[in-house]
């Protein structure tokens, strides 16, 4: 039995290992999967064109003054407010999407395609650990990794981490490129 597409309505990782390993396994996984991604590049598609529609605003609503605080807020870009100081690089550069090849090939290689105890027991698909002092080593859980209450919300963390931690802000300026070619 292979996993329909509608499999991304589940909120957990379903338990791969009962398909053979190869073929079949990686299809399953890959349809559990690429529904979110695909999900959460949309969001960020229309949060960025959102953007690009305002840039040359000259007035602002409270209402979008609000949005583009939240914006700014969860990807770590720091403005004061004043909407004549927007930093319209550095949020551009952080809301954009994800490859999909690129996060589909990094949550296969670090949950071993949905089989590893951390992605079936912390739906951490992408190996992702936990600051300290904010881990909530429940019973069942491997400690020391983030644990994420579905598969939506780790693409979501993983695709965030990425678009917002300074580690990858080569990668950030590197698509940012790409995009003016």
């Amino acid at each position: 039995q292979e996993y329909s597409r509608n499999s991304a309505k589940s909120s957990s990782l379903p338990d791969l290992r009962k398909y053979p390993s190869g073929t079949p396994r990686k299809k399953a996984f890959l349809r559990t999967v690429m529904p979110y991604i695909t999900s959460q590049n949309a969001a960020i598609t229309a949060e960025r064109n959102w953007l690009i529609s305002k840039q040359y605003q000259g007035q602002w609503s409270p209402a979008e003054r609000a949005r583009l605080k939240d914006i700014a807020k969860r990807y770590k870009v720091k403005w004061s407010g004043n909407t004549r100081k927007i930093p319209w690089n550095t949020l551009l550069e952080r809301v954009d999407i994800i490859p999909t090849s690129m996060v589909a090939t990094m949550a296969a290689a670090e949950s071993g395609w949905g089989t590893s105890k951390l992605a079936r027991n912390n739906n951490n698909l992408f190996g992702m650990k936990c600051m300290k002092g904010r881990c909530t080593n429940a019973p069942g859980k491997v400690k020391g990794y983030s644990q994420f209450s579905s598969v939506k919300e780790s693409v979501s963390a993983y695709v965030t981490n990425l678009n917002t931690h300074p580690a990858y802000s080569s990668f950030r300026k590197s698509r940012a490129q790409l995009r003016k070619a």
